[in-house]
């Protein structure tokens, strides 16, 4: 079969039109794709620059509320057995609370120990790294650096913020 060179044309004038297609779609999008990324650099400049966000080094994450400490603890406590957590230790008398390890996924475990103060809640969370069971715990402290430390907060953290949106957090 013999292309004409009138078919060749109407070809090449097809693909070039798919092409002028494209290139409209893409002129069309990289404007609003500019303007997310502004958007959420906006965004994430701000929480660095708030006690919003935590920053590096990091270790006491506080919890704002309108109740008092008893109130505070009770409620907490509650909140914490709802999500699945037991207690270690719970002390109503020095509102102090430890709770048992929870396990993030098989390589990292947690558990929190939080005091009430007056209209604040103090959580500092300890974490288990690795596999073995007697390994020793460390502190929590926030890093900007994607590990497994990091990778616990992005864990914890949901259950502390699911209880209050009115947090800060500070170096201890």
């Amino acid at each position: 079969m013999k292309l004409s060179k009138n078919s060749l044309t109407f070809r090449h004038l097809s693909v070039t039109r798919k092409m002028i297609k494209v290139s409209d779609l893409v002129k069309k999008l990289v404007p609003l794709i500019m303007l997310l990324s502004a958007c959420g650099t906006y965004k994430f400049t701000y929480q660095l620059d708030s006690n919003d966000y935590p920053v590096k080094g990091d270790n006491v994450i506080k919890v704002n509320t309108s109740k008092s400490d008893q109130e505070n603890f009770d409620d907490f406590s509650r909140h914490l057995v709802s999500k699945g957590f037991s207690f270690e230790s719970r002390d109503s008398e020095l509102l102090l609370l430890v709770t048992n390890s929870k396990e993030a996924d098989f390589q990292i475990h947690h558990k929190f120990i939080v005091s009430f103060r007056s209209e604040t809640i103090y959580v500092r969370s300890e974490i288990r790294l690795g596999y073995v069971e007697g390994s020793g715990w460390e502190s929590w402290y926030y890093t900007d650096v994607w590990n497994s430390v990091s990778k616990a907060f992005n864990y914890f953290f949901p259950f502390i913020y699911e209880y209050s949106k009115d947090i800060e957090f500070e170096k201890v």
